[in-house]
């Protein structure tokens, strides 16, 4: 999830409602089809680093759901769930750690590598 995060700038509510699909992945592209903010849709990119684990992931995660993100129990994530395991590894590594972090520091990576903010906002909000 943190990488997938970080290289996505999803929101917590996107990759909880994210439905295996609604993701495409080949070996040199990839995207996740996301309801957004005002259910509002819209195509998201995955680069390397996310597609590499966003199909592992589904190669390990247990089957039943139509969620791609689910529980030990295999239900669907909630965003409480996503939290939680945040606060979690943030805690083991010493770090503050939330799904809005990370979503703040994909649009700064996008700055910083020459992305105008306001393209990195249209980026964000599809």
């Amino acid at each position: 999830m943190v990488i997938l995060f970080l290289n996505t700038g999803l929101r917590v509510s996107e990759l909880c409602s994210l439905e295996l699909g609604n993701i495409t992945i080949s070996e040199r592209k990839g995207e996740i089809r996301v309801m957004g903010k005002g259910e509002k849709a819209r195509a998201v990119p995955l680069n390397n680093a996310a597609r590499s684990v966003l199909g592992e992931w589904l190669n390990l995660r247990p089957e039943g759901c139509q969620q791609a993100f689910v529980g030990k129990k295999g239900e669907p994530m909630t965003p409480s769930g996503v939290h939680r395991r945040l606060s979690e590894l943030g805690r083991r590594a010493g770090v503050d750690l939330s799904a809005h972090i990370l979503r703040h520091t994909f649009a700064k990576n996008l700055v910083d590598a020459g992305v105008t903010l306001e393209k990195a906002v249209s980026v964000l909000d599809g």
